[in-house]
């Protein structure tokens, strides 16, 4: 379109209500149809309709318009066709082909301009997003909670252990103080993972570190978690030279959340593999663990929260092969790493069978 009818038009439409209606079929929402009537409103016909909505609705090309309008408003159709005529234009929500739609209609001169969106998915993410924030709410009030009496729960039994006592009360003194501490770490990593998913985006004080020299730096740590692996010095490869910017301490809780995942995921005595090396934009990081593999429909929503495919959960006896945790450790992973722009995603080596061994790769892509 000429830039000089353009300037004209906007010029005009500041001066008439009747012509910022002007009829621009370039701007219509899709899916679109068009209905248009010789002397009588009464007798539009449809007279266009697009191939997507073709597609999704089947055909209405040669039916009323009031035939199609009734059939979306159902209740109250006498007074809503009214507020159209007289309004000119019309928007509601309603049902069309059992489909939930949002319908829009502009009547310009003799043609009525009409735009129909599937609503099924706004609604599916608006009850979605509600139904998490309220999630979200009842978890950090019961959280905080929780954290009042529990903190006194640890400080009394940790003095309480300093005292001399008989071994029957020593050894229930420990579990007491071991099971408040386990739980402890359940609660933060609760509160973690809200905070993470409230975040505004921005990042706390960044440091500068290169990956593979933090994890020779964590090695004492690993060793201990991995001791019961196929796993010594000889299973790392750290080729990594660029240095990447992370939040302080965020590299320490992403080891510690796959250190914990690789005992869950791994039975004893099999190997793991640690990796890493500079790509065109950062540093990967690769993690492999000899396992059973991850079935192809669980390996997209391991990061959900709370998604977990072992058969129970089991996060008071420790980090054990086979067991389940409260499936909060990936999801935190994963907000951590979309928060610095990374990307993370898990495949497994070899076509996937069940009951078959594969090996597992986690990948993770730090941004330099």
């Amino acid at each position: 379109m000429d830039t000089t009818i353009v300037k004209i038009a906007r010029k005009k439409s500041s001066h008439s209500r009747e012509e910022k209606k002007l009829f621009n079929p370039d701007l219509a929402i899709i899916p679109i149809m068009i209905a248009r009537w010789g002397t009588s409103f009464e007798d539009a016909i449809i007279s266009y309709q697009n191939e997507i909505s073709f597609h999704k609705l089947g055909s209405f090309v040669g039916t009323r318009f009031e035939d199609l309008f009734n059939e979306i408003c159902k209740d109250k159709k006498d007074k809503r066709l009214l507020e159209l005529k007289n309004n000119k234009s019309i928007s509601l929500a309603g049902k069309l082909k059992n489909i939930d739609i949002k319908f829009h209609a502009s009547i310009h001169e003799n043609i009525i301009q009409i735009s129909i969106s599937d609503n099924t998915k706004i609604l599916k993410y608006r009850d979605a997003t509600k139904r998490n924030e309220l999630i979200d709410s009842f978890l950090m009030i019961g959280s905080h909670e929780l954290k009042t009496p529990l903190n006194g729960i640890m400080g009394i039994s940790s003095l309480l252990l300093e005292k001399e006592l008989d071994a029957d009360t020593l050894e229930m003194l420990e579990l007491i103080n071991k099971s408040s501490i386990t739980l402890n770490n359940t609660i933060n990593k609760m509160l973690k993972n809200i905070y993470l998913n409230n975040d505004s985006g921005q990042i706390n004080v960044l440091e500068e570190i290169k990956i593979g020299d933090k994890i020779m730096e964590s090695w004492p740590l690993i060793k201990r978690y991995l001791v019961d692996y196929e796993f010594s010095s000889n299973s790392i490869e750290l080729k990594d030279t660029k240095s990447v910017h992370l939040p302080n301490g965020m590299i320490d809780d992403i080891l510690m959340e796959i250190l914990i995942n690789l005992k869950r995921n791994t039975q004893p005595g099999k190997s793991i593999k640690v990796s890493s090396s500079d790509i065109h934009d950062g540093v990967i990081l690769k993690i492999e663990n000899h396992s059973n593999g991850i079935p192809p429909e669980y390996i997209n929503k391991i990061f959900d929260p709370f998604f977990r495919y072992q058969d129970k959960i089991n996060h008071s006896s420790g980090f054990e092969f086979g067991k389940a945790g409260m499936g909060m450790g990936l999801t935190i992973v994963k907000r951590y790493i979309d928060q610095i722009g990374g990307k993370i995603w898990f495949e497994n080596k070899y076509e996937y069978e069940e009951g078959k061994e594969n090996v597992v790769i986690l990948n993770i892509e730090f941004p330099a």
